[in-house]
């Protein structure tokens, strides 16, 4: 088997237990919930990163203090729930127009 046979039946197994799991509402619903927490993080992230800012930069215009974004940053996407990476999102976009 070539590799890559091997990366379309890895693809083909993973839309199999994918569309699995979406089939269960409960299981979809969560899964839902973390992609949009991803999607509010890798917002967040562009916006940081497109405006230039610094990390202290960063940490005024959210309102914490500069060890709190550090623990924000290596948490990641698990750092908080959607609307306060939306609201973050909002202050470093409003911020760096």
């Amino acid at each position: 088997m070539s590799a890559f046979d091997l990366v379309v039946e890895g693809e083909m197994a993973y839309q199999e237990w994918r569309e699995a799991l979406l089939a269960n509402p409960a299981k979809r619903q969560a899964y839902e919930q973390q992609a949009a927490l991803s999607d509010a993080w890798l917002h967040l992230v562009d916006l940081v990163q497109d405006a230039g800012l610094t990390a202290s930069q960063v940490a005024k215009r959210l309102g914490v203090t500069l060890a709190a974004w550090r623990r924000i940053e290596r948490a990641g996407y698990d750092c908080c729930d959607l609307a306060t990476l939306q609201r973050y999102a909002a202050a470093v976009g409003e911020a760096s127009l």
